[in-house]
């Protein structure tokens, strides 16, 4: 923070014009100065050796200065630099001088929790990226600008407009929320919603230093820090870009005329032995002649359902700051129409910040954040797109009921096998919605009475509605029916609302004083504080439905059924928390850490919990008997503690009773009253080396996380009636081990300055306990068992396929003669999935099921290149993840066709009699195997993307100053540019819907865009 001061103090002084006088010389030499990290020097005084003649370097850090002597030398001097002289030796242009930190007047400071610590002195794994990290791609999500800069896992949710990314930091460690704790400013809960005012970021990973957050800690912590005002002029910055955004991997759909060959080719896969099917066997509408399928509408419902998407993002802001005051005020909107048919994301937000300095001692700061966004959530699910009939229009005029939405006419209607509905009509007379307001201030005062000693108190207020609406107006389509039905009066559906609202308050209070003294080769620094919290949940939601069919107004949904319920909680915690730092001349570290929490989330008796930590550091590099003068920096670090998760339902220590129609009170679960605080050990070995004056720098992590105590879901004997079939219970272990690299290289050659980096991370994910349980369920595909990862799949073994009749019927003689049951139970035959029969009892049954893939990376990788010369930004990512699997739960529908569903030219390499050469089972949704969980269904989830590339240019000094501005940058980029997988479903990048249900690929995937953006940065 002091070097920014410093320079902005220094742009000042140039910009008011006071400059040395040059003085006449009988050489000129022009050059460039610039920092170690390769940023230009402004006001660096450049003079010529013995002499009172110099000049200062402008805003690029160039400098042109007329010699007395041509072989002098000139020297450079600069606040918080090492001075440095050098021999002119005739040189006239083009002289680059690099200057090097003076750590003894300036060191580099990082954030840590509850204050900063030097940075040679952090003897804990913390990953810190600035700027020119982060602020590469269009983006207003923080998260994902993290993806493939640091080594973490990353990854979009999904492409639906508004969905955020999900981030692990060294593996899944729990089966409740995983996420990691975000503090912004210091502050826990203070929403970031304007990534433009994002500064710094710093990840703490291991429990040397998360450890003091303690109870929220478990999955590491993300410190922001965000921009302030500063001493200057007044200054406006606008920040802005659009995106055209075209969704990634849509599936090619078969026209008419293709699907009515598939339609045929599944009846003969079902019928093998019955030849070519005739009227008797399906409807006319499949025997229609080419000539009259021309006449028929061929939609392309995909390209219907699916657009191009314009999203655009806008903010601004104004700050400055005096000597005892400054401010920064901000304002943001973002607008998402997404490429799916009517949904978009909709934000605003504002946020004020006032710092006021009465007193040296003493300083207050101000800072009020309000926001409001709404979603519009058509849900996407494929079934309804997959299952449009191509030879039926859009929209239609003629339509009885007056929609205008096309469909089948009653002559038409009975030619034709089909059930299905039109995809756009269910989309458009369905309006689901979310909003949010959200509202937040703190009041934070420092004093400072003495010399090193720093008291810091935040008071924080948060006040947030969440409302989500589902409104679906009567319909004479959709999926399930057709208009005919409702024409004749039949399957009648009225309007349906269902409505629920959440509101929450918040508060927080805490306190705490860091003390710093330097004594000799002592640097000291002590931490101590506490912290309360206080929080009341208010839920609703009902639901309405109203019988008659008729288009009318929303209101008419509330005068038939009704139903509702509410619901409130309320939660409170307090902590104290503390820490000790020791360095010995910059060579020997020590940080110890510690932290109490009590919370009311947990059953008396258990509520406390103390989570301590400590770490050492050794600087070799400042060793005396290190002579390797290229090396600048080499520390070892170790680190061990303890961290906690408390992400669970408040009120699993707690019995709930609900009252029933008929009087009664029924128990909705089993409470546990030993239920309490899931724990994480974390132990650390680091290395951090710097070489070159840190050109280049490398931080290698090792670590072994293990969780004990984790929260698992088991299920209640069946003969105990108490209202809920499972309880919750600390029994599970997890464990958690790898290895993180992070390597970067910077440079420059003459005014090409570049900078190239990359990171990879090893983890290997095992669960050690699960109570009694024989196994924890997530869902129909995933299975947590001991020695396996969390949440694997679970299924049978495909072995092919069955071939011919009399494979199947000798397999069912010796099943049937030993079990009395056929060997596959189900309607197989040739050219269905078999199953291995893994226990060897000739037969299939459930004992025959095993885990057959792992959705968690082994693997997370990152690449990125970073390119200036002359104005020119050239920044490029590339992000991946390798050993990883996904369940494809949608090739039954992309690769097969179930009953009358559209489906994809991929049907073609189904298995028949005459192509047996093929892994793809036959046509035709009469087995069971494809359907249920077996590894034909997994596929590699590996890939490589490159994540986004851009382009832009800083407009030159004397360019911006003739427009009134202090700066002018244009850009274009493409996200999501390239990508390479074996994946076969739209999109490898996406996280499940929980932990307990990772890597399934379903209907209802929205996918992620291609995006071209171009953005516009200007100060004024």
């Amino acid at each position: 923070m002091k070097k920014y001061l410093k320079i902005k103090l220094l742009i000042l002084i140039f910009l008011t014009g006071i400059q040395y006088t040059n003085a006449q010389g009988t050489a000129v030499v022009n050059g460039a100065v610039i920092s170690d990290q390769n940023d230009p020097l402004i006001g660096v005084t450049v003079t010529e050796t013995g002499t009172t003649n110099g000049v200062i370097t402008d805003i690029d850090g160039k400098f042109s200065i007329k010699l007395k002597n041509a072989t002098g030398k000139l020297t450079f001097s600069y606040v918080g630099y090492i001075t440095q002289t050098i021999a002119v030796n005739n040189q006239s242009k083009n002289l680059k001088v690099v200057l090097t930190e003076d750590s003894k007047q300036l060191e580099e400071v990082i954030v840590v929790g509850y204050g900063v610590q030097k940075k040679a002195n952090v003897s804990g794994s913390i990953t810190s990226l600035g700027t020119r990290d982060l602020h590469t791609m269009a983006t207003n999500d923080a998260s994902q600008a993290l993806q493939g800069k640091a080594p973490v896992y990353v990854s979009r949710k999904s492409g639906l407009p508004g969905e955020g990314s999900s981030v692990y930091m060294r593996g899944v460690g729990t089966l409740n929320n995983a996420a990691p704790l975000w503090i912004i400013d210091g502050v826990p809960g203070m929403p970031l919603d304007n990534f433009n005012e994002v500064e710094s970021i710093q990840l703490l990973k291991d429990a040397a230093s998360a450890a003091i957050y303690g109870i929220e800690a478990a999955n590491g912590v993300v410190l922001v820090t965000t921009k302030k005002g500063a001493k200057g002029r007044i200054a406006v910055n606008y920040n802005g870009y659009v995106k055209i955004n075209h969704a990634l991997g849509l599936p090619e759909m078969l026209g008419t005329q293709g699907y009515i060959d598939m339609y045929k080719a599944r009846w003969m896969s079902n019928n093998p032995d019955k030849g070519e099917p005739t009227t008797n066997d399906i409807k006319s509408f499949y025997f229609l002649t080419p000539n009259e399928v021309s006449q028929l509408p061929n939609t392309d419902w995909v390209d219907v359902m699916f657009g191009t998407g314009i999203e655009h993002s806008h903010s601004i802001d104004i700050s400055g700051a005096s000597d005892r005051s400054s401010y920064f005020l901000s304002a943001m909107y973002e607008n998402d129409e997404g490429t799916y048919v009517n949904t978009n994301y909709e934000k605003w937000a504002i946020k004020t910040r006032f710092e006021q300095t009465p007193l040296k001692w003493l300083k207050f700061s101000q800072t009020v954040n309000f926001s409001h966004s709404k979603r519009k959530h058509n849900a996407l699910n494929w079934q309804h797109v997959l299952r449009a009939n191509p030879a039926m229009n859009v929209y239609d005029d003629t339509n009885p009921m007056g929609t205008g939405y096309g469909y089948f006419t009653d002559e038409f209607a009975g030619t034709i096998d089909w059930q299905g509905g039109n995809p756009l009509e269910s989309a458009d007379l369905k309006d689901h919605w979310e909003k949010w307001n959200v509202a937040w201030g703190n009041l934070q005062v420092i004093i400072t009475p003495i010399k090193g000693l720093v008291w810091t108190t935040n008071l924080t207020g948060t006040l947030s509605n969440h409302a989500t609406s589902s409104f679906l107006y009567n319909t004479f389509g959709g999926i399930s029916t057709n208009s005919i039905d409702f024409v004749e009066g039949k399957n009648i559906q009225g309007h349906q609302l269902d409505y629920s609202h959440n509101q929450s308050t918040s508060y927080l209070l805490n306190t705490y004083v860091n003390y710093n003294k330097l004594i000799g080769k002592h640097d000291l620094g002590a931490m101590v504080g506490f912290e309360v919290r206080e929080s009341r949940n208010d839920d609703a939601s009902g639901y309405a439905e109203w019988g008659i069919p008729a288009q009318d107004l929303r209101s008419t949904a509330l005068t038939d059924h009704r139903d509702g319920t509410n619901s409130w909680a309320t939660g409170s915690s307090y902590s104290i928390f503390g820490r000790v730092t020791y360095a010995y001349d910059n060579r020997y570290l020590l940080t110890a850490n510690f932290r109490n929490d009590a919370t009311d989330i947990f059953a008396p008796g258990k509520r406390s919990a103390f989570f301590p930590s400590v770490s050492v550091g050794w600087n070799i590099a400042n060793e005396k008997f290190f002579k390797v003068e290229k090396i600048n920096d080499l520390k070892l670090r170790f680190g061990i503690g303890e961290i906690g998760n408390n992400s669970i339902d408040k009120n699993w220590w707690r019995q709930e009773y609900k009252l029933q129609t008929n009087g009664t009170w029924l128990a909705q679960k089993t409470p546990n009253k030993d239920v309490t605080w899931e724990k994480t050990r974390i132990t650390n070995i680091g290395i951090d080396l710097g070489a070159w004056n840190n050109a280049f720098t490398a931080t290698i992590d090792l670590y072994n996380k293990k969780t004990r105590d984790a929260l698992i879901e088991q299920k209640m004997p069946s003969h105990i009636g108490v209202g809920s079939s499972t309880y919750k219970l600390n029994k599970g272990e997890i464990s958690n081990k790898g290895i993180e690299v992070a390597l970067s290289y910077r440079g420059s050659i003459n005014h090409f300055n570049y900078l190239v980096s990359g990171n990879i991370s090893y983890n290997k994910n095992k669960v050690l306990n699960i109570g009694n349980a024989s196994y924890l369920s997530g869902g129909s595909f995933n299975r947590t068992l001991v020695d396996g990862p969390v949440a694997a799949f679970w299924g049978y073994v495909a072995d092919g396929l069955y071939q011919t009749q009399a494979e199947i019927d000798a397999l069912n003689t010796i099943s049937m003669e030993k079990w009395g049951v056929a060997y596959d139970a189900g309607n197989i035959g040739p050219g269905d999935i078999k199953f291995k029969d893994l226990n060897g009892d000739g037969r299939i049954n459930d004992e025959d099921m095993t885990s057959i893939g792992n959705p968690w990376p082994t693997y997370v990788y990152g690449f990125n290149v970073n390119l200036e010369y002359k104005g020119f930004e050239f920044n490029m990512n590339w992000q991946g993840v390798a050993d990883r699997d996904i369940y494809n739960n949608t090739k039954q529908c992309l690769e097969n066709m179930n009953a009358d569903w559209n489906s994809t030219p991929d049907v073609w390499n189904a298995w028949t009699p005459n192509n047996t050469q093929t892994s793809q089972p036959r046509l035709g949704n009469a087995t069971h195997n494809y359907q249920l969980p077996n590894s034909y269904m997994v596929e590699d989830g590996s890939y490589l993307r490159l994540k986004n590339i851009q382009l832009g240019y800083n407009f030159k000094k004397s360019v911006v100053s003739k427009m009134k501005l202090s700066k002018l940058k244009i850009y274009v980029g493409v996200e999501n540019a390239l990508t390479f997988t074996k994946f076969k479903g739209f999109d490898p990048e996406f996280i499940g819907n929980n932990n307990a249900e990772q890597g399934v690929y379903s209907l209802t995937q929205y996918p992620q865009s291609r995006s071209i953006s171009f953005g516009l940065n200007v100060g004024f």
